[in-house]
């Protein structure tokens, strides 16, 4: 069902999707088919995700796709794409969403998650986009991960840019947890691991997946995007939860198999990675209401532009040195309800003045 307020910001206009060609790009670029938009930009790192895609629609729709490979870390290409499609609002979905992952390459995960969306939020700026909607995550709230603070540190520049009133672009996150749908990565992996017989492996126990369609989700992120002022950050209640053991356990009876008997469950991680997947509950004294029952907005804090931008800039010094512990204590130091439990992070009590 169209809503009427996306409808009217859609129609006629030209639309940016970064990590176009992802889970969840994928899936607001299919609900965005559904308005009358001028074209689509569907930016993607991986070209053969860019080309699976083209698979999943019909020929004439097809022909309001401008598929184009590309990083986002990449500012001169990408200030290219802004010059020559000039997008009127933006979806940014590009970034590294695997916990583990980021614990182990930092510094490569970093120059997407925290640059990328920097370069992405500023070219919008800069080439009067209307609307810039960051895709964040719930683990940005009291971070212990790496991926975690650096969603909360492109949560903090967004909110801070919005304020200087700079741009006449509505800047504007929205936080949602991970899904367990067909098309997620971690119910696939399950389901192929299933099919060769076992081991099933999940890398903790008790991390959280939602148990929300990708197409209700889109829609609400779609409400959430052409909701309210600049400046705004948005949290998703999705629902019902289920643990990673119990969506391997399901899956595999799903498949008519017995767990552990027919087909092995090896959790791969340390009993304190669990650390690391824990989605924190929100406190109700940092939400407020809108409009729509599942669509909460956190409570504005005000963050000083030019202080940020200096620490940000700082940061990207410390990924050239490779140096862990800096990256880590410079990271708590913008965040400071950040606590680290990266393996090689020695706290040494005292934190790095930016």
């Amino acid at each position: 069902m169209r809503n009427s307020k996306i409808e009217q910001e859609l129609t006629g206009s030209v639309v940016m999707v970064t990590g176009g060609a992802g889970f969840i790009g994928t899936g607001i670029v299919r609900q965005l088919m559904n308005y009358d938009v001028k074209q689509i930009i569907v930016l993607d790192d991986s070209v053969s995700h860019l080309q699976d895609l083209t698979a999943k629609f019909p020929t004439p729709v097809l022909s309001r796709l401008k598929l184009i490979p590309g990083n986002v870390k990449n500012e001169q290409q990408m200030r290219n794409i802004f010059s020559e499609y000039r997008p009127w609002i933006v979806f940014h979905a590009a970034g590294y969403q695997n916990i583990a992952f980021m614990e182990n390459f930092p510094f490569y995960s970093l120059e997407v998650n925290i640059f990328g969306a920097k370069i992405m939020a500023d070219l919008s700026g800069e080439y009067r986009v209307k609307r810039f909607i960051n895709l964040s995550s719930d683990v940005a709230l009291n971070p212990v991960s790496i991926m975690g603070a650096s969603k909360r540190i492109g949560e903090m520049y967004i909110q801070a840019l919005a304020q200087t009133k700079k741009y006449p672009t509505r800047f504007a996150s929205v936080r949602f947890g991970n899904l367990a749908t067909p098309s997620s990565a971690a119910l696939q992996l399950l389901e192929k691991q299933i099919g060769h017989g076992g081991p099933v492996t999940i890398p903790v126990k008790n991390a959280r997946f939602w148990l929300t369609s990708l197409e209700e989700t889109v829609r609400l992120i779609l409400q959430a995007a052409f909701m309210g002022n600049n400046g705004k950050l948005f949290s998703l209640a999705l629902g019902e939860s289920v643990t990673y053991y119990d969506l391997a356990v399901n899956t595999i009876v799903a498949y008519g198999y017995e767990p552990h008997k027919q087909i092995e469950i090896r959790i791969t991680g340390e009993p304190e990675d669990e650390k690391l997947y824990n989605e924190p509950d929100y406190p109700e004294e940092i939400l407020k209401p809108t409009a729509h029952p599942q669509i909460r907005e956190e409570k504005r804090l005000s963050i000083d532009y030019a202080t940020l931008n200096r620490q940000i800039n700082k940061l990207l010094g410390t990924l050239d040195d490779q140096n862990l512990n800096e990256l880590i204590e410079q990271m708590m130091y913008i965040v400071p309800e950040y606590i680290s439990h990266n393996k090689g992070f020695s706290d040494g009590g005292s934190k790095s003045t930016c």
